[in-house]
């Protein structure tokens, strides 16, 4: 598979397009994220309407653009609105994308009331029957795109499970049965490592190494004794030095990706973005160098004990899923995991019984939070002068 090699990029928001003009020797690539240009309408044939302009300034811009999707995972046991595929497609040879990729995760339901969207991306069932669902809801994507496919490792603030599959098995049983390629988030698995899930070294030597062709790096934030994935800044100084050990193992690495909230560029600012990138190029330009390099078990990494709700310890962690859990997500099927998750996080009544273990998991609560939080963030950008009135 002859995919272009691209070098190092940034996540597009329209405050950036200044300084990707500006910078197309610094910033080789930029990534879209469709559906933060598309707009919802009242038709239920044609849910949601692209912004044109935005996509015209998008293709004047010097760099190659990948489309990553945002709102449409492919994860669950439910597979994504058939109505934005055409949309999808669309983006993809509009801006002449040469791969195209989706978090494996979900973010749809149903309860008693019926199907409901959660508005935030959840942890699949890491079992055989998840990599199942999973791969059946990939392939009502992939086969339609006119460009390879990849998936997204997600993050994860939920406890390891007793009988789930590891992190990395989980993520390579899916792309192996779908064959489909690998977005590496290096801070997702970062934030999983520092919550209590498995190690970063331990995951990538579960991973095929030839499917991943991208990473993703990113800032994060501390919450409630989490290490959240907020994309809210500089990519943390241990987070780069373990890339910098990681990119020289990767065969078929054609990007890496920095991600940053448009909520949170103001406070960075386009020197800060500028300065990141820079650093991330001389990472990038030194994985030759390196490739014989082996990859080192990380010192890197050591939480506190408050870190993930009373996080395991190091020797915790290196035991196997099944030791760290006595509810058994085997017993579950994907649609009962989904639904009794996501009736947790969003506060719905579940139309499937709970495991007592689940439901007194920390990680579900940092969530409930998070989710409140992402709508409330809607609310206000969506309707900001109402929302200023009622305050």
């Amino acid at each position: 598979m002859a995919l272009p090699v691209l070098g190092v990029g940034v996540i597009y928001t329209p405050a950036l397009e200044p300084l990707l003009a500006a910078e197309a020797d610094l910033i080789s690539v930029v990534e879209v994220e469709p559906e933060t240009l598309w707009t919802k309408t009242a038709d239920p044939a044609e849910p949601y309407r692209p912004d044109r302009s935005a996509l015209d300034r998008l293709r004047a811009l010097p760099q190659p653009k990948l489309v990553h999707g945002v709102g449409f995972p492919i994860g669950g046991s439910r597979p994504p609105d058939p109505l934005h595929l055409p949309l999808f497609v669309d983006m993809i040879e509009s801006l002449g994308a040469p791969w195209a990729s989706e978090h494996l995760a979900f973010n749809r339901a149903a309860g008693p009331d019926g199907p409901f969207a959660t508005g935030f991306l959840l942890p699949p069932l890491q079992t055989p029957a998840g990599v199942a669902a999973a791969v059946a809801s990939i392939h009502t994507v992939a086969p339609h795109l006119p460009v390879p496919f990849a998936v997204e490792t997600g993050v994860n603030y939920l406890q390891p499970r007793a009988g789930e599959m590891s992190d990395g098995a989980f993520v390579a049983a899916v792309a192996e049965a779908a064959d489909c390629g690998i977005v590496l988030d290096l801070h997702n698995l970062w934030a999983n490592e520092q919550n209590g899930r498995q190690r970063v070294e331990a995951v990538l030597a579960e991973l095929p190494l030839p499917r991943i062709w991208e990473v993703h790096l990113a800032g994060g934030s501390e919450f409630q004794g989490y290490w959240l994935d907020a994309h809210s800044g500089a990519v943390p100084g241990p987070l780069v030095a373990l890339t910098r050990r990681i990119l020289p193992q990767l065969p078929a690495l054609k990007a890496v990706i920095f991600e940053i909230t448009a909520t949170f560029l103001t406070r960075f600012g386009l020197d800060g973005v500028r300065r990141q990138i820079a650093e991330l190029r001389e990472v990038w330009e030194g994985k030759s160098a390196d490739r014989d390099a082996p990859l080192l078990a990380s010192p890197l990494t050591q939480p506190s004990p408050s870190q993930g709700g009373g996080t395991p310890t190091q020797d915790a962690r290196d035991l196997p899923a099944s030791a760290g859990s006595s509810v058994a997500p085997m017993d579950l099927t994907p649609e009962a995991w989904e639904d009794g998750l996501a009736a947790l996080v969003v506060g719905r009544p579940s139309s499937v019984p709970v495991p007592d273990r689940l439901a007194g998991d920390p990680g579900v609560d940092v969530l409930r939070r998070l989710v409140w939080n992402f709508r409330s963030g809607v609310l206000v950008e969506t309707l900001g002068l109402t929302c200023r009135l009622l305050l």
